[in-house]
């Protein structure tokens, strides 16, 4: 049996590549703005229009716990 390193996984590279641009974008925007979540983009939110924590997760495949965590800068920032 082969044993298949990080680099052999497509999944690991995609999550990593993920994190790499996410990382761009917390340094890019930081001086002015919380840190960047591109699931969270208020352009998206504006799109969506009103939604429960709840159907919020579902249409950001997120879980609910995680989406709450990550609006709450959101709602301190109005």
């Amino acid at each position: 049996m082969t044993t298949l390193g990080p680099e052999d996984c497509n999944c690991f590279a995609v999550r990593s590549a993920a994190r790499h641009v996410t990382q761009f974008y917390d340094q890019l925007l930081a001086p002015g703005w919380v840190a960047y979540n591109p699931i969270l983009n208020p352009a998206k939110l504006k799109r969506l229009g009103p939604l429960t924590i709840n159907a919020l997760a579902k249409a950001t495949v997120m879980d609910r716990t995680t989406l709450g965590r990550n609006i709450l800068p959101l709602e301190r920032m109005g």
